[in-house]
Formats: structure tokens, sequence, C-alpha cells
């Protein structure tokens, strides 16, 4: 009888945990339809050690970091979902109060400026959709990293979509742009801080991964200059398994240029499928997407909207009195819905079913949408350096180069290979414990590709030497001499160094 009792308390605890799973969503949300999860919301401070931060005190170790998260929850019928100020008015605890409270006030001040006189209030004492301090839910679910526009809190902005993504079951983690040092919280386009937001970004995943139950392969929503951020953090993080840019500042010719002089954004290595949304007018620059040629690139542009109307905006100005100019709330409210769902249903496709064909399904649906869509097909990607070397190990030199000149003989403008970056590769067998045999692979390989290189053969007779082959080292020092006539590469100490020493090597297999 007692078991009886306890079963069915247990069942009565179930039922009013998921009762709120289905529940209608704040007023915020529009015409929106929540997904089979209760959403929380939390919010966690941490200190990446790694770097210094400036306070308002003194210099100490341990950048703070400000993480909203918005994760599918366990919610009791009793609970009540939180206002909208607890999105923007946080507390902190003691060593992150003067950090805090500096965001706090940006939040204020962005939001008054927006939205003046009563509406302000109105909308701080509006629920949301999220329960505040929730436990979460205890299945593993996909995370997604939002970067917000320059400047803007990530409290805040764009906190509908995170909520919706919450409910359709992904963690959603949102950081706080935040300058170098206390004193400085403004950031610009430069590469400096574009990598305190990547590296921010990163240390956020790994509080969140070690909070909860999170998906090893994740993605990014970028909006405006967080689109920027997020192809630099991919560059870097294997892991990262699709992208989305709301109105992304990769489109924007004036800043493409901080983008592409980040030495991690590589075109040739970007292989994950991403979606792109935003607006018909002014026109994009697509050189940067269009670049990225072995990536499935689902492109759609909205009419009628402004560069805010990709975050929360116009579902605020469709609740309380706001400045919106050149379009109707409503054609802005109608947009920003097609935005959420949209990117809802990439990242189901991307992260849930992991498949391609997301652009050619939402072609097919266009009617329903106010998203006007293209796509950009992925070309068929060759292997990568560390691929290659991989062929070279297993299937030998003549393969490897076969496969190269399969993918570069029909695009003879577009590097197949960093050779440098393989050089380094190879120079790696050479150290101990040394593998001269596959070093001597890689760099067999490198000179077959670019045979008029006498830095490439100098290098594949030193590895010769290493592997005590001295009359192949001699023979390859003496096309070391022959090539030195032709690259034109070299610098004058380079080429009388690179002499000196194929020499040396060719004396020392006559004695």
């Amino acid at each position: 009888m007692r078991a009886a009792r306890i079963f069915l308390l247990a069942v009565v605890v179930i039922v009013a945990c998921l009762a709120r799973a289905d529940a209608t969503p704040g007023p915020l949300w529009g015409d929106l339809r929540p997904g089979p999860h209760a959403v929380g919301f939390r919010v966690v401070f941490a200190s990446d050690t790694t770097r210094a931060w400036q306070s308002d005190q003194q210099t100490v170790s341990g950048r703070p970091v400000r993480v909203s998260l918005w994760y599918p929850a366990r919610v009791r019928e009793s609970a009540r979902p939180t206002p909208y100020r607890s999105y923007v008015v946080i507390g902190a605890p003691g060593a992150y109060a003067s950090y805090n409270e500096a965001l706090v006030r940006r939040n204020l001040a962005g939001l008054a400026a927006a939205v003046p006189g009563q509406g302000l209030e109105e909308l701080l004492n509006t629920p949301t959709a999220a329960y505040l301090n929730a436990p979460h839910a205890r299945e593993r679910f996909p995370l997604v990293v939002y970067l917000s526009g320059l400047n803007e809190s990530g409290q805040h902005a764009n906190s509908v979509l995170c909520e919706y993504l919450a409910s359709h079951g992904f963690v959603v983690a949102a950081i706080p742009q935040v300058g170098t040092t206390h004193a400085r919280l403004r950031l610009g386009v430069n590469l400096i801080d574009l990598e305190t937001q990547a590296r921010d970004a990163e240390f956020a995943v790994a509080e969140v991964r070690r909070l909860m139950n999170v998906e090893e392969r994740w993605a990014i929503v970028g909006h405006s200059i967080g689109g920027i951020v997020a192809l630099i953090v991919q560059a870097r993080q294997p892991s990262v398994a699709a992208i989305v840019g709301l109105d992304a500042s990769y489109g924007n010719t004036g800043l493409q240029s901080s983008l592409r002089a980040s030495p991690y954004f590589q075109t040739d290595r970007f292989r994950i499928p991403l979606l792109d949304i935003r607006r018909a007018s002014p026109p994009a620059d697509f050189s940067v997407l269009e670049s990225l040629f072995y990536s499935e690139r689902t492109i759609g542009e909205l009419p009628n909207v402004a560069h805010g109307d990709f975050t929360t905006f116009p579902m605020i100005a469709a609740l309380v009195p706001t400045s919106i100019e050149g379009r109707t709330v409503e054609d802005a409210r109608r947009g920003y819905q097609a935005v959420v769902r949209t990117t809802a249903e990439f990242l189901r496709t991307a992260l849930i079913e992991r498949r391609l064909g997301f652009g050619a399904r939402v072609s097919r649906e266009a009617s329903a949408s106010p998203i006007v869509w293209r796509t950009l097909a992925a070309e068929a990607a060759p292997p990568t350096e560390e691929e290659f070397v991989a062929i070279i190990g297993a299937q030998g030199v003549e393969e490897a180069v076969r496969i190269y000149r399969r993918y570069q003989l029909p695009r003879p403008d577009r590097p197949i290979v960093n050779e440098r970056r393989m050089l380094s590769m190879g120079y790696d067998f050479l150290e101990p414990p040394a593998q001269p045999v596959r070093a001597i692979g890689v760099f067999r390989f490198l000179t077959e590709i670019n045979p008029t290189s006498a830095d490439w053969l100098d290098s594949l007779a030193e590895a010769y030497v290493a592997a005590g082959d001295i009359h192949s080292a001699a023979l390859t020092s003496r096309r070391v001499l022959e090539a030195l006539d032709r690259d034109h590469s070299l610098t004058e100490h380079q080429i009388a160094a690179l002499r000196r020493i194929a020499e040396e090597r060719i004396a020392l297999s006559n004695r």
C-alpha cells in the first residue's frame, strides 16, 4: 500500500513538472507556438583565469564572463513565468557586482532609448515564456551559442528566439559584448575586439559543458557583428556543426576586411551548413558567402525590415509604444517570426537530424514565408591537409597526388592545399619520436605538387638524411641546386643558405 502511494505521488510530481511544457507562451511571442519543452532561464558568472581583467579598482587574473542560459526545463504547475525584467536587471555575486552593474546600466539605457516613458516599465513587467532557475530537463540537448550585435548586452536582445529554441529542445547560451577592461566596455570592429568576443564564446561553451549535459556538436547564431565572430570561432572549433547569420556583418563590404584579416578565417576549412537571413535592402555583399565553396549556404532576404528587426524588437514594438520608421510593425513582426521559425528548423535539421538539403526544403515552402530564398550548393570538398597526410600513410604518395590533381586541375586558381601548413606537419614527423619515412612521404607529396620549390626539395633532402639515406639526400640536393635558378620566391640570403646546405650534403655522399 505504501509503495502504491509512493508511485502515485511520483506520477503527480511528473505531471506537475510537465504541465507547463505546452502552456501558452508570453505576450511577446505573437503567433509563435512553443515546442514540447517548458523553458528555464538562469544566469551564471565565471572567470576566465587565462586572461587578465582591469576592474575599477585593480588588475586581477580572471576576465568575468556572464552567461545567460535558456534550456528545456522541469517546471511545476504552480510556477509562474519570470517577467522581462529578469533579462535586464540581473543580480550578481559580490565578485562580479561592479562588472554586472555596468552591463545592467547599459541594458536599461538601450531599452529606454527604444521604449520611452511608461512603455519601459510595462515591458519590464511583461511575462516571458521562461521560468527563472527552473531545474533543467535530464535529457541531453544540442547547444546553441547566441552572439549579439555590436555592444548589445546579449541577455534580452533576442530573448524570444532563445526561448523558442529552448522550447524546441536546444540549450541556448548568450553572452554580452564586453570590452577589454572595466573602463572600456564598448567594442570596436578590429582584430583585438573580435578576438575578445571569440574567446568569450569559447569560454562560455566550456562553462555550459561543465554545468549541463549538452551534445558535443554545437551551433552559433550571430546577429550583426556576431556573425563575423561566429565565422572566426568556427574556424578553430571543429565541433561547431552549423552557423546562422542574422543580418550578419560579413555581408557589409566595409566590415569584411576585419574578418579577412583574422588569421583564423580560412574559407577552405569551412565545410558546415550555413543559414544566412538578411534585409533585402540595402543590397548585401555576398563575396564572403560565395567564397565558402564547400558549405551548403541557404540565403534568405526579407523585405520591409530593418537591422534591429532580427532581434526581439518587433515583438516589443507590437506590445508597447516605440519609434518605428520605414516599415510597419506588422511587417517587422511577421518577418521576425519567420526568422525564428526558420532558424529553429535549420538547427533541428543540422544538429538533430544531421542532414543537408535545408535550402531545397525552404524553397519548396517559400509561399508560406515572407523570406525570398536561394541556395549556394556545396562543392565536393577536397581532403584537408591532415587527410592528405593520412592518405599518404595508408595509400602512398602517388594516390595522394592523383586525388590532389583531380580536385586541382578543374580549379587552377583555387589552392587545394596550404603547402606551408603541410610542410609543418611533415616536420612534426622529424620530432622525437622521429618517423622520417612519414616525413619523406609528406615532403615527396609537396615536391610533386610544386616541383619548382627549392625549399620543399631541401626539406625532402633533410628527411632523407634523418632516415640515413645519404644517397637519396644527395640526389635531391642536386635538384635543389637546379631549382634555385628558377625559384623566384626566395631572397638572396635564402638562396645562399640553401645552396650551401645542398653542396654540403652532396660532398658528404662523396666521402
